[in-house]
């Protein structure tokens, strides 16, 4: 049988066509697998690492599911009025927001969802992380404390902005003979109202007070101490405190 030019030429494509789709087959047939596993493993790095925001082009901390970083420019927090804050629905325990008005500052809610306390983030130490010798209180809303340490010199009841005005604070301290003469406790209290911090009580169990107002007075149940905010307390390192007036 005579094909002729056109015919070969024919024949020819027919043949390649064939080939080159069996060749690309097998090609893919092969690919296919580990292409597969590449892109699950690319899938898998994308979920598995966190975001970093940077100009560095640093991968984020492994830790952190967001890791922001830079030197000259830094991140802004949802910024509110109280009744926007307040209008939150069910916000997640530890959500955070800055109040523009009012108190203005940052605020987390330290309640739950369904029971949310917004609470201001202050710019000061909490109890427990002052230096030796100075105890501060949270006295927002507890008004019965206890000293045991008796290196305390200073006490601080942190009113954390609440009005104590109708508060009666009670300060419970070691016996006067728990010190060296001449040792002096000083005790101060703080408060938003623009009258006085509230009443102020001390106990002090086998010691008495005295002061303007009491004479050997037993401190073994609560003593008021005549003065609002509290004042400054000093042992006779046997049975006695004196209350100083200045």
């Amino acid at each position: 049988m005579y094909l002729g030019k056109k015919g070969f030429l024919s024949f020819f494509i027919i043949i390649g066509s064939v080939l080159f789709n069996r060749i690309y087959g097998e090609i893919m047939a092969h690919l296919k697998l580990p292409l597969f596993i590449l892109i699950s493993l690319i899938s898998f790095n994308l979920f598995a690492q966190g975001t970093a925001i940077n100009t560095s082009g640093n991968a984020a901390d492994g830790s952190a599911i967001l890791d922001v970083s830079s030197t000259s420019q830094g991140m802004l927090c949802p910024r509110m009025t109280a009744a926007q804050r307040s209008a939150i629905s069910a916000p997640a325990t530890g959500l955070l927001v800055y109040q523009t008005d009012g108190t203005a500052g940052f605020y987390f809610n330290s309640g739950t969802s369904g029971s949310p306390v917004w609470t201001l983030l202050e710019n000061r130490k909490l109890s427990g992380t002052y230096p030796a010798g100075i105890q501060v209180f949270d006295a927002s809303s507890a008004t019965d404390f206890t000293v045991t340490d008796l290196n305390v010199r200073y006490v601080f009841l942190d009113c954390k902005g609440v009005t104590a005005a109708s508060k009666n604070f009670v300060l419970t301290l070691p016996s006067a003979s728990s010190y060296l003469p001449g040792t002096i406790i000083a005790i101060a209290t703080n408060t938003n109202s623009a009258s006085a911090p509230g009443t102020f009580s001390l106990i002090s169990l086998g010691s008495t007070l005295n002061s303007s107002s009491q004479n050997n007075t037993p401190m073994d149940t609560k003593v008021s101490t005549g003065v609002t905010g509290g004042g400054r307390y000093m042992s006779d390192g046997i049975s006695k405190w004196y209350r100083l007036t200045n």
